[in-house]
């Protein structure tokens, strides 16, 4: 949903832009001048249901998952038994049992009981002030059908009536008081039941389709089950509803999407959160969070988690969920994270601000924020952004509203005024919402410190890059067509998970290295070494010079072509992976290139991009990266804005090695590689002897402007890399140039 407001309040030097550029800017009528004091413009863009997630104090080390009970016992959460990282390679169940307290923000890891039997994947859940585990496997990898009482007011761990049989990978639910396990690792439809009164099991009606690492949870007096694995393999998208009073199962809406190795929790006997886990069984974890309502029988996607991962834990705390511990499910990992996301009856938050972290010098950059009404009901509040010149030492923009009808789940941009900085000014930005009876303080302020320069902050060795995704950075997209080049089809051990040895047409420069082969590996990245991961981690990496283009599980076994191309030319070779496929998902093919530069530029292009966009990693590595010799662009779809889809080119460069881009290099007797000696002049392109050129220093900083020259006397420039911006009244050229002694 899009609408214009007209708002009223105390308005400080605002600006009101009657068009909305696609990238969210204020497009300025021809002549309008910049700081037009009229009402400000305001952008809904529709939202999602209301849950806000935040992090809280992890766990302490080891991570874990798989615990086969949790609950709640007076607010605080325990978590008992999982899997652990021992060190040394040594990952087994445990007996320990943890509690959080989240009034405190503080973990409890000794001084509790320990389980009777090391015990993970089973099934529990809480009765009353007793948190119960069933079933599972122990340390030795056998399988349990033994159950055990944590009695959290004594502080005593005792062995109950074992189940019917043995089981994990099972799924549980309490209602009633009473305790449910639903599935097994067989896949089988079993259900049984434990009163803790009688302590006695007993078997109940099967599930119709028998499943493995199902989710379950309980509401409104039944349990319901969501999705997991069948005996042939496939993963499950359905609910099923199980009475025990009548001792009969219905199927009820499907879910989004299928899933396994998820987790569940409900909400106020209503709602129940369907957390984490994976499309396929072979699919690293994802951050998906599906809603289903229990009372009208539907289904909604939420607000992802910020961590992917499944086998976590979850539980609710007043009007917050918990989700706790995990791993990625594929390496695995053993993870200690700890979120929360909230549910509140009124809360206004900022989640966004713009310009975030940098700004382009000598260009108009509008100051805006993003507001999202996360409560239930319809909200009348106020905004107010300071934007602080940090060299002026002053304020340069305060601006304050009053906001009325923001409808719930709605998010509203606000745009407040433009300002042409200066290259080397820094401005420090604050955004802050002020709703009465707001319930959640935590999401009213958001900061951003802004540089203004181009390109981003040098990693370890120097390293910096540009995007078509950052405002103001010189590079632009072009697609270098690889068809003419040659299919590789060499790949060991084979085309799902493979590499190939490529000589490279000349000496590539990276970092401290010249290289004359490096290895293509067919899950979208570039190395020195022979890993073929599907799984892509954040960077640093233990893969040797890793440059990742769209790191993530690709499949070229069924479809796909990986091209090397070689400029005739000899001044870059192309690495290109065309239509590839995600493993298990044939529909979301990715068709994206590694230009490598002999000037030493990496340059990677996306041409179509299709399905999951947030589940890779882009980015840079020297060696394995100590000394913070890496720059991640993105990982895992963080941050936001630097998610990668169609028509995005990002380049990495060491400045002494910096080149003109291929398809931009100006003509005439500029050379694509600029380097000047001491006491030299630049010598202007015919073309743009009668416009402006503006020199920036390696900072963004603007050193010298000219007009209407031939040739630019380059004596009073230090040593070092600049840009050159060259214009005219009908085009403009942007070049890299090294001034040296």
């Amino acid at each position: 949903m899009t609408r214009l407001l007209v708002i009223t309040g105390i308005i400080l030097s605002l600006t009101l832009a009657g068009v909305v550029n696609s990238d969210d800017t204020p497009a300025l009528p021809s002549g309008l001048a910049v700081r037009s004091p009229v009402a400000p413009l305001f952008l809904s863009d529709g939202g999602s249901f209301g849950m806000v997630w935040i992090s809280r104090q992890n766990a302490p080390a080891p991570g874990r998952y798989w615990c086969p009970g949790t609950g709640v016992v007076r607010d605080t959460i325990f978590f008992l038994g999982g899997r652990i990282d021992y060190g040394g390679g040594n990952t087994n169940s445990t007996r320990t049992i943890w509690a959080y307290v989240p009034a405190t923000n503080t973990w409890i890891n000794t001084g509790l009981p320990t389980l009777l039997v090391p015990r993970r994947a089973g099934g529990g859940g809480r009765i009353g002030n007793k948190i119960y585990v069933a079933g599972g496997r122990d340390s030795l990898h056998n399988t349990l059908s033994t159950c055990e009482e944590f009695d959290v007011d004594t502080k005593v761990v005792s062995q109950k009536a074992s189940m019917p049989a043995g089981c994990w990978a099972c799924g549980s639910a309490v209602v009633n008081d009473k305790l449910y396990i639903i599935g097994d690792e067989n896949s089988s439809g079993n259900t049984y039941e434990y009163d803790p009164v009688n302590n006695q099991w007993s078997v109940k009606a099967s599930l119709p389709v028998g499943r493995g690492w199902t989710a379950a949870a309980g509401a409104q007096g039944k349990v319901y089950v969501f999705g997991g694995s069948d005996a042939s393999g496939n993963t499950l998208s359905d609910c099923w509803e199980f009475d025990p009073v009548n001792n009969t199962w219905t199927q009820k809406a499907t879910m989004p999407g299928p899933r396994i190795y998820h987790s569940a929790v409900t909400y106020n006997d209503s709602l129940i959160f369907v957390l984490g886990g994976a499309p396929v069984g072979a699919a690293s974890a994802d951050s998906s969070v599906y809603l289903y309502n229990v009372l009208n029988n539907t289904w909604s996607i939420v607000s992802p988690m910020p961590t992917k991962r499944g086998w976590l834990m979850a539980n609710q705390v007043g009007n917050m969920i918990y989700a706790s511990f995990g791993s990625d499910c594929i390496t695995p990992t053993y993870l200690t994270v700890n979120e929360a996301a909230g549910m509140y009856s009124h809360d206004i938050g900022v989640i966004k601000v713009f310009p975030f972290r940098r700004t382009p010098p000598n260009q108009s950059t509008w100051f805006k924020m993003l507001v999202k009404n996360n409560g239930d009901f319809t909200e009348d509040f106020s905004v107010r952004l300071i934007v602080y010149d940090s060299i002026a030492g002053q304020n340069v923009i305060d601006a304050e509203s009053t906001i009325t009808g923001l409808a719930s789940n709605d998010t509203l941009w606000l745009t407040f005024d433009s300002l042409t900085p200066s290259s080397g000014n820094v401005y420090l930005l604050t955004a802050s919402v002020t709703l009465a009876g707001d319930e959640n303080p935590q999401n009213d302020t958001l900061r951003s410190r802004i540089e203004v320069r181009i390109g981003s902050d040098p990693d370890g060795f120097g390293y910096i890059y540009e995007s078509t995704q950052e405002m103001g950075d010189t590079v632009r997209f072009f697609w270098i067509d690889p068809s003419a080049g040659t299919p590789i089809t060499d790949w060991s051990p084979n085309a799902d998970d493979g590499y190939s040895v490529r000589t490279l047409p000349f000496t590539f420069r990276y970092y401290d290295q010249y290289l004359n082969s490096i290895n293509i590996c067919t899950n979208g990245f570039l190395e020195t070494g022979t890993a073929t991961n599907f799984s892509n981690t954040g960077f640093p990496t233990t893969i040797p010079n890793q440059i990742a283009g769209w790191w993530d599980d690709l499949d070229l076994r069924s479809s796909g072509t990986v091209y090397q191309y070689n400029d005739p030319a000899g001044n870059y070779v192309v690495f290109a992976w065309v239509n590839v496929p995600r493993f298990g998902a044939p529909s979301e093919t990715q068709t994206f290139e590694i230009v490598l530069n002999r000037q030493g530029v990496i340059r990677f292009n996306y041409l179509s991009m299709n399905g999951t966009l947030n589940s890779n990693t882009v980015g840079i590595q020297g060696q394995q990266g100590s000394n913070n010799w890496y720059h991640q662009y993105v990982f895992n779809g963080v941050p936001a804005n630097h998610i990668v889809d169609d028509s995005v080119a990002i380049i990495f460069y060491y400045p002494p090695y910096l080149g003109v881009e291929e398809a931009e290099a100006p003509r005439g007797s500029v050379s694509p590689v600029a380097t000047i000696a001491g006491g030299q002049e630049l010598v202007v392109p015919g073309q743009f002897q009668h416009g402006k050129v503006l020199i920036y220093d390696a900072s963004g900083r603007l050193v010298k402007t000219v007009m209407n020259v031939s040739r630019i006397d380059l004596r009073p420039l230090p040593v070092g890399v600049y840009v050159v911006q060259l214009t005219n009244r009908n085009t403009a050229r942007t070049l890299k140039l090294v001034v040296v002694k």
